[in-house]
């Protein structure tokens, strides 16, 4: 991200003096934030900040949350005492810089490691009301002065810098952003005893989980509900968002109509422009971000609204739907096919042709390159099986690693040999050492390009592998120990 020099140098002369006034400063904050406590009226308003902000559920340590982040970009180390504010906030909080003197003011999701906390500079997030002091024609970056306003409508945790010039001190601020109790509570108790969870929905009246099912030719995760129902979005991010009635053409093969997407409720980012008119050096106009109910859509012009966490869809008429989402900087959609019913007869789409085996949990230990590692196993047909991840992740950093991807237009695996894996969470965890049902996976797999023929059976939403298969295509030896029930994984040396 291309950043202006000038407001680098700002923001760092401004951390400077903050550093070099820390004793003086700390005794001014501790009289007016006092850890663990709620703010009188659910807001903090600090001259010296030079920011105000509301909905604060409590405050947080400076100390402690300072010394867990790190800022590799302006500062080459952890925070620390440069940390002026730690707060809890309910969504739909609103920071506003409410004093003389003007600034660059963004803010960041903070992403968590084992260490801390990282800084995400390649996704700022901008004010959504603004008051532009001044703009640099070259880079495009403004300056911000009073009345700026940034809301928080995501559940997360965030970082705002607010870097002042001249003697004006720089802000940086810790706010963790949890969802409102109310909304949360709403969507507990829409049908709890049938609320189900699955991907990136909660889903209400579910009489069935069918798991995955082939319908025309792709896999989709599958539930019969009695109507009213109400899918929900329950990820943390900002998602596109549509909810299709489908028209049967065949035997396993439905239609819809893109343009007849069923209405949603909740907030949706939309991008309209500058209240003010301001233009852009080409004399196009400055847009910025708006956050509207879903139901004033129609009054604006927008080819493709962005839904934020807890919009959610009424299906109430009997038949089959689809429900797609694709979270912002995912790049893949999350799929339902939802079966409605309103006790009569509905018909269900059958499963294609798709094998189905019985996996069991597997109890034979497991080694890596001599080290005991816990995987996730299932004996199928009398072979180990294990997620594909799984075993991405623990020959990562050898000479026998390779990457894993999913290319959602082709409905293709793609294994990449010799590259480094990619952690997308979800790696290593374990099962309920339960009995679970298998299918076929019908997805087209690539290695270097090339297709390949890999078994593997999908269970619960993971793809799990004949360890054989897998290390026969990329040279990994396997061995098995009987006296000790254990299969080893030895990237030394070659597959036989």
């Amino acid at each position: 991200m291309k950043k202006n020099k000038k407001l680098n140098l700002m923001i760092l002369i401004g951390m400077m003096v903050l550093l070099i006034s820390t004793n003086a400063y700390a005794n001014t904050t501790t009289s007016q934030i006092v850890n663990g406590s709620k703010p009188e009226g659910n807001e903090y308003d600090n001259d010296i900040l030079k920011l105000k902000v509301n909905n604060i559920v409590t405050t947080l340590s400076t100390k402690e949350y300072g010394n867990k982040i790190k800022d590799e970009q302006y500062y080459s180390g952890i925070v620390g005492e440069m940390l002026d504010g730690a707060f809890v906030v309910e969504n739909s909080a609103e920071i506003t810089v409410n004093k003389d003197g003007f600034a660059s003011f963004q803010g960041y999701k903070l992403i968590k490691n084992k260490d801390g906390y990282s800084i995400d500079y390649n996704n700022p997030i901008q004010p959504s009301k603004v008051n532009v002091v001044s703009k640099d024609e070259e880079t495009g970056e403004i300056c911000y002065g009073i009345g700026t306003n940034m809301k928080l409508m995501e559940s997360g945790e965030y970082y705002i810098v607010y870097s002042g010039v001249d003697e004006d001190k720089g802000v940086q601020m810790y706010i963790k952003v949890q969802e409102n109790k109310q909304v949360k509570e709403e969507n507990r108790t829409l049908n709890n005893s049938t609320l189900v969870e699955v991907k990136n929905y909660s889903v209400s009246n579910v009489i069935e989980q069918l798991g995955e099912k082939e319908i025309g030719g792709q896999m989709y995760e599958t539930l019969v509900v009695e109507s009213p129902t109400t899918i929900t979005l329950i990820n943390s991010s900002k998602a596109i968002f549509n909810a299709y009635k489908l028209t049967k053409t065949n035997e396993d093969t439905y239609n819809y109509d893109q343009d007849k997407s069923i209405l949603k409720e909740g907030k949706v980012s939309i991008s309209v422009p500058d209240e003010l008119g301001k233009k852009d050096t080409s004399g196009y106009p400055i847009y910025v971000e708006k956050i509207i109910d879903a139901s004033e859509l129609e009054k604006y012009k927008v080819d493709i609204p962005i839904y934020l966490p807890g919009c959610r869809v009424t299906l109430t008429e009997p038949g089959n739907y689809y429900i797609t989402s694709t979270t912002e900087g995912a790049g893949t959609d999350e799929e339902l096919f939802i079966t409605v019913t309103d006790g009569k007869n509905v018909e269900i789409p059958k499963d294609s042709q798709v094998d189905m085996v019985t996996a069991v949990p597997s109890n034979a230990n497991v080694k890596v390159n001599g080290k005991i590692v816990s995987l996730d196993a299932y004996n199928i047909d009398g072979n180990n099986c294990f997620k594909l991840r799984d075993l991405a992740k623990v020959v990562n950093g050898t000479e026998k690693q390779f990457e894993v991807t999913w290319d959602g237009e082709k409905k293709a695996i793609n294994l990449v040999s010799h590259k480094p894996y990619t952690i997308t969470g979800g790696e290593l965890s374990k099962g309920d050492g339960q009995n679970k049902t298998g299918k076929l996976n019908t997805s087209i797999i690539y290695k270097d390009g090339k297709e390949i023929k890999l078994i593997a059976y999908n269970i619960n939403g993971n793809n799990y592998f004949n360890l054989r298969d897998v290390a026969s295509a990329f040279d990994i030896g396997v061995t098995w120990d009987g006296v000790t029930n254990t299969v080893g994984i030895d990237t030394t040396i070659s597959y036989e």
